[in-house]
């Protein structure tokens, strides 16, 4: 990867400078074999309701599991997402963007990994086996 994309820095802009240093930092490390993005940082509430609704009626009722992207509905259960504590990273394969789990646990398992080579801690999607291309800074 030669190195970060605009839409990636934007993101990476709004988050705590730790995240988004050591983040960065990995995109520009990455192995030529490893392509990814940032596609997501800071959250406003009402981007996070957004998310939360997607795949529920207006009661909040799962209408359709497969198009659930978060439990965090943003008022009651923040995403860190929202205090810029958070970042979504998707693989690229082939130059396409790829959701798949594969790909997405290699990317997550290389920055995961780097940060801690950089004496920074994250956690992510792995750890709860979905939402793969999440990554947030550990909490103490």
């Amino acid at each position: 990867m030669a190195g970060v994309s605009a839409r990636s820095e934007k993101c990476l802009r709004s988050v705590d400078t730790e995240l988004g240093d050591v983040v960065r930092r990995a995109l520009q490390a990455a192995p030529a074999w490893l392509d990814f993005a940032v596609v997501s940082g800071l959250r406003t509430t009402e981007e996070q309701q957004a998310l939360f609704r997607k795949g529920r009626d207006v009661n909040g009722t799962i209408t359709d599991r497969r198009k659930i992207v978060t439990w965090k509905d943003g008022v009651i259960k923040k995403s860190r997402h929202q205090s810029g504590k958070a970042v979504d990273i998707v693989a690229y394969v082939d130059g396409v963007i790829d959701w798949s789990e594969k790909p997405n646990l290699a990317v997550a398992a290389y920055v995961i990994g780097f940060a801690a080579a950089h004496g920074v801690k994250l956690v992510g999607g792995v750890k709860w086996k979905w939402d793969y291309g999440h990554v947030e800074l550990e909490t103490s």
